[in-house]
């Protein structure tokens, strides 16, 4: 790195193997501004995550609850109540209705989000869908 360069404060508890990305390529001699371009960022977060030896996989990740959090037993409740929905939209619609009289106050598009990445709406809505073939 050339001397004029200011020097990150890094972690010196770290091992190499276990750096972040933006660490790896900042060892390596590419300067903050590089970096930056190559993941699409701004040079000031790719400091702080090599100071915090975040990856760059992390990047727009929040750990903050949503309004859906406090939430998600009331919909697996009502999940195991009625699975007769025909599709991920029609549970979501019937679903929001229901938490928004116990005072959700998020929209449905969020419902529809966590539902279709819960394993078991998406069983209701195919068992709905390709109901068991009865041989006989």
């Amino acid at each position: 790195m050339p001397p004029n360069k200011r020097k990150i404060p890094t972690p010196n508890d770290i091992p190499p193997d276990k750096w972040c990305d933006f660490r790896i390529d900042y060892e390596s001699g590419m300067s903050l501004n590089q970096i930056a371009e190559k993941y699409f960022c701004d040079s000031r977060t790719v400091r702080a995550a090599i100071i915090q030896n975040r990856s760059s996989d992390s990047l727009g990740r929040r750990n903050a609850p949503t309004k859906l959090s406090s939430y998600e037993d009331r919909i697996t409740s009502l999940l195991s109540r009625n699975n007769n929905y025909r599709s991920i939209h029609q549970m979501s619609m019937e679903i929001t209705k229901q938490l928004r009289n116990a005072g959700y106050s998020g929209s449905e598009r969020t419902v529809r989000n966590y539902l279709a990445r819960t394993p078991y709406a998406q069983a209701c809505v195919s068992k709905t869908l390709n109901p068991p073939i009865e041989r006989g």
